[in-house]
């Protein structure tokens, strides 16, 4: 049974930092924007714990419900079209090689539950989930980002495997 584990960044970093990731496992780790972090929640810039890899995938954007938001002139990005590509793209990855798959956000909530919810509802289990963090919080504009990244790759992959792409 694949582990489908929701984290926040502080348990992510305690248990990866030092060791690196487990074999047959990958991450994604996702944590806010430099502004955001600084200037709203008044904490130091944050950096991931693991270096860009074949099975690590590091993005930075904010736990919100549409593209940006300005408030008190401080602007927050939320996940970009190209970022539900990279992380469909290795998530499908991932599941085709049955690997673990580790996902955290600064919370544990919302960003990394959207993940989690995606890989629950895309491909079936049986998984081992985190039995302290569920996925009944989820950031909903991400997971319509990964699903509406997914319908796209659905919707050309019929186009070009129909009878009328044959004839061009």
């Amino acid at each position: 049974m694949a582990k489908l584990w929701c984290w926040c960044q502080e348990e992510f970093d305690q248990a990866f930092k030092e060791s690196g990731l487990p074999e047959g496992s990958c991450a994604i780790s996702i944590i806010g924007t430099p502004e955001v972090l600084t200037e709203y929640l008044n904490e130091p810039e944050t950096t991931h714990a693991l270096p860009d890899g074949p099975n690590v995938l590091n993005l930075e954007f904010d736990d919100i419900a549409r593209p940006e938001v300005c408030r008190n002139g401080i602007h927050a990005y939320g996940i970009t079209d190209q970022q539900a590509e990279a992380i469909v793209k290795f998530l499908e990855r991932a599941v085709k090689l049955g690997l673990d798959i580790y996902v955290h956000c600064r919370a544990g909530y919302s960003r990394s539950q959207a993940i989690v919810r995606y890989v629950k509802s895309r491909w079936e289990g049986p998984w081992e989930t985190n039995p302290l963090n569920p996925d009944d919080k989820p950031n909903y504009y991400v997971l319509g980002k990964l699903r509406e990244y997914e319908n796209k790759q659905d919707i050309y992959s019929s186009v070009e495997g129909s009878p009328e792409s044959d004839n061009n």
